[in-house]
């Protein structure tokens, strides 16, 4: 993980072991990310690691802003019949609880200042159908409590690891596909907004009118902001809809470049954007107007290492994730 300044000159690096899917959580004055090793919390004045059992996969890792919680979820892999996640909770004061759930994470987000998890459950070489979800809410001291569980086929999940909760802290705000959800009556893309009441667990789902957008949503960039959910797609689009009104997606703007060379992160209402193809170019745009927030940054010393062999020369250097600290 490296840090640089506005002149894009690397002011500091962290090295740890190899992991897969690794992201950056960013609040005022601290950043939390991984390792296969620990978890790690950098301050203002102070580096926290908090050691973990051997894990290669970040299946998921949100974090609230206003007061710097973090959570971030590991794919366990599978014992005794069962696929497992466990999980490194770091609270408000750095505290840090872990634990694990049965099953496979497959969408978190803080909501109303609570924290909770949507869990697909999973077994070993089976193919249930329809399979069980559960909704865990982690508890202040780390206890992971199902709040409700409900039944979908098993392949209609979160299109996205990372959900987002509406302004007012009620409602889990995720987008679900499936093989047929994806496409429409006239064989249009499609994604279905999924609401879940954290109060009662209660879900209502309606089938988003997004003709010529691709389904698929960058990882952490469903955001809400006021009464619209927004998120980014894979061809770097940025697409909103009413979260309880009109299904038909809008778009926003198209993130300049924003192709499969771009690493792509959304913080409140700041996109932030990592442009790989031939010499790295960092920039920061408003998420509501695509208006650029600040001078692109180049980053000529990246480009030797993205794509570069490991050590080992059994894996490749590429970027997980890109972010930057609240100003």
């Amino acid at each position: 993980m490296y840090a640089f300044d506005e002149s894009g000159s690397v002011i500091g690096q962290v090295e740890g072991n190899a992991i897969y899917g690794n992201s950056i959580l960013t609040a005022a004055h601290k950043l939390v990310s991984a390792s296969s090793r620990a978890v790690i919390t950098l301050t203002d004045t102070a580096r926290i690691e908090t050691p973990i059992d051997y894990e290669n996969i970040v299946q998921a890792a949100v974090n609230q802003q206003e007061d710097g919680a973090a959570t971030i979820w590991f794919n366990s892999g599978a014992a005794e019949g069962h696929y497992s996640n466990s999980f490194v909770s770091i609270d408000a004061d750095n505290q840090a609880h872990s634990g694990s759930v049965p099953g496979i994470v497959r969408t978190s987000a803080y909501c109303g200042g609570r924290n909770f998890t949507v869990v697909n459950e999973s077994f070993i070489g089976t193919t249930g159908d329809p399979t069980r979800n559960q909704l865990y809410e982690l508890l202040p001291g780390g206890e992971p409590v199902v709040r409700a569980e409900w039944e979908h086929p098993s392949d209609f999940r979160p299109a996205d690891v990372g959900s987002a909760c509406s302004s007012d802290g009620q409602t889990i705000l995720a987008l679900y596909s499936s093989r047929e959800t994806r496409r429409n009556e006239r064989g249009d893309h499609g994604l279905t907004l999924v609401r879940i009441n954290v109060t009662d667990g209660s879900r209502s789902e309606t089938a988003l009118d997004m003709p010529g957008y691709i389904w698929n949503v960058r990882r952490g960039t469903p955001t809400a902001i006021g009464d619209r959910l927004y998120w980014i797609s894979g061809d770097g689009d940025v697409l909103s809809v009413d979260v309880t009104g009109s299904p038909t997606v809008t778009r926003e703007w198209t993130i300049p470049e924003g192709d499969d060379k771009t690493a792509v992160s959304v913080d409140g209402t700041t996109v932030t954007t990592v442009n790989y193809r031939g010499t790295p170019v960092f920039s920061e745009f408003d998420l509501l107007t695509g208006e650029r927030k600040r001078s692109q940054i180049e980053l000529p010393w990246l480009e030797s290492i993205v794509g570069s062999e490991t050590e080992s020369g059994k894996n490749i250097y590429t970027i997980s994730d890109v972010a930057s600290l609240p100003r």
